[in-house]
């Protein structure tokens, strides 16, 4: 609470230091108000705050125009709703803020309070039966971790049995049934009923120092869980601590949103897809063999990120496994991806391999996404269509496109480059699960007939003096538009013949034409 409102000291001291004295019309306001009624309607804060923003960098471009530059009441009114707009994006962006805090403190220690409070519960069902004072190794949680002289461990184990329901076997019955009470393991599974396991494997998970400052230390610990699952003997305490330490490093001095763009952008230039996958090879899903080969799938680009953000003190971030139905894989593979915050990241389908290098965060389709937006192409197992299984690939491809079409006029403001086709094809009116090919293409830039570097252009013959060209067939077409960034300003769309007449289609630019 102390921070809390340490916190709101400061953004008031801030604001107080910098309100302009500048006069602002009665009349100005009440307008600007009703601008801000109309575009606020039924929008998001962040979306708010995008939009309040971009309107100040347009009002500040509109004073630099020479016609407005010198118009002394021009510039006084456009001063004056910067003004307007600055109060109110002040307003805005504390009421985010503390919405943030409230949202964090809620789901803060979410898994401790569900872990302690699964603690205290068992130990009074296993304690109520008076046999399992003679067990040595007891475990009091579903996912059967122990904290003992400050390491974490882990009890792993494949068959089990229960116990009838009766608290009055005795130590006799239990010798009787070969229950070795100094090796076996007793815990609470289902129905509140007491289970074993005839000689369980207790794997060493971590040093409790590694890990004592992180809040969710807890749903971290069922993440490290997995990195064991192949090599259970081994202690990556030192592998964990450089990790923490390098992240650490990598964003000092960066707020949180800062923090998840320089992990983002590490993990995604400083790794690699693997090239050869061989799931019957269950080393690809052991976190340390991925790390140290850096030979990666979905589940540790994920991963790693997710240590990364826990290790720099980034809180409510949790690994997502489920079904991408774009995937070459699917339905035979599931997907991971993260979420940190409410928002949606997929390293694995940035992944620059297949991109430019030393790709931006701002270049990204899949980084800090609302549900709905992230959500066209992925399901759970209890929301996956029967019938997507089967489907081809372009099938499930158009699907994803009307999705992503529907939800175009919600974020037409936002700038998404995942909805950049979409913004595309409607502008040229072409539909959602429309392809864009040669047939098509001149509805969009009009087709110039080329022989001998020549063509005719509003009745006059034009040379081509210098030219750069995408060759553009029926297959490619997409792809080199995404590769423009859907931009044709300044391209030009040849049907070219060669000396000898054959045809070919070439996507022009840097074009000089006399």
């Amino acid at each position: 609470m102390k921070n809390i409102i340490i916190t709101l000291i400061i953004f008031i001291f801030v604001w107080i230091n910098n309100i302009q004295a500048i006069y602002i019309n009665p009349k100005v306001e009440t307008l600007y108000n009703k601008l801000v009624l109309k575009l606020e309607k039924n929008k998001k804060l962040e979306e708010k705050i995008s939009l309040f923003s971009d309107l100040k960098i347009k009002i500040k471009q509109i004073k630099n125009i020479p016609k407005y530059k010198y118009n002394k009441k021009i510039i006084d009114l456009l001063d004056q709703i910067i003004e307007l707009n600055d109060k109110y994006l002040f307003k805005l962006k504390k009421d985010l803020f503390i919405l943030n805090l409230k949202k964090k403190k809620e789901n803060e220690n979410t898994y401790e309070k569900e872990y302690l409070s699964e603690l205290e519960n068992n130990k009074k069902i296993i304690n109520s039966y008076s046999y399992s004072k003679y067990f040595k190794n007891k475990s009091y949680t579903k996912n059967n971790l122990v904290l003992e002289d400050w390491i974490w461990y882990w009890y792993f184990y494949k068959n089990f049995s229960y116990f009838p329901d009766d608290s009055k076997i005795t130590k006799r019955d239990l010798d009787y049934n070969w229950i070795n009470l100094d090796k076996d393991l007793l815990f609470v599974r289902e129905w509140n009923k007491l289970w074993f396991v005839k000689n369980p494997k207790k794997v060493r998970l971590i040093d409790d120092k590694i890990i004592s400052d992180i809040k969710n230390k807890y749903y971290l610990l069922e993440e490290i869980k997995d990195d064991f699952r192949i090599r259970q003997n081994w202690n990556y305490d030192k592998e964990y601590l450089q990790l923490k330490t390098f992240s650490q490093n990598l964003t000092k001095n960066f707020t949180q949103e800062e923090k998840i763009k320089k992990i983002y952008d590490y993990i995604l230039n400083n790794t690699k897809y693997s090239s050869t996958i061989d799931f019957k090879n269950y080393k690809i899903f052991s976190w340390i063999e991925t790390y140290l080969n850096n030979d990666w799938i979905c589940e540790w680009y994920a991963k790693i990120m997710i240590y990364m953000l826990m290790f720099s003190w980034v809180e409510d971030t949790e690994v997502i496994r489920w079904y991408v139905i774009d995937a070459t894989d699917f339905p035979e593979v599931w997907h991971a991806w993260v979420k940190v915050w409410g928002k949606y990241y997929d390293p694995t389908f940035d992944d620059p391999v297949w991109a430019t290098k030393d790709k931006k965060y701002n270049e990204y389709n899949y980084f800090w996404l609302p549900k709905d937006l992230f959500y066209t192409n992925r399901f759970s197992i209890k929301d996956l269509p029967e019938e997507y299984r089967t489907l081809n690939l372009k099938d499930r491809e158009k699907i994803i496109q009307t999705n992503l079409y529907n939800l175009y006029n919600k974020y037409k403001n936002d700038k998404y480059n995942l909805l950049k086709l979409i913004k595309f094809k409607k502008k040229y009116n072409i539909k959602a699960n429309e392809e864009i090919i040669i047939s098509n293409f001149n509805k969009i830039l009009p087709l110039k007939v080329v022989n001998e570097f020549k063509f005719n252009e509003n009745w006059k013959t034009r040379s081509i003096i210098n030219l750069k060209y995408f060759e553009i067939t029926n297959f490619n077409l997409e792809a080199i538009l995404k590769q423009l960034d859907y931009n044709l300003d300044w391209k030009y769309f040849f049907l070219w013949y060669d000396e000898n007449w054959n045809s070919s289609y070439k996507l022009g630019y840097d074009v000089k034409i006399k």
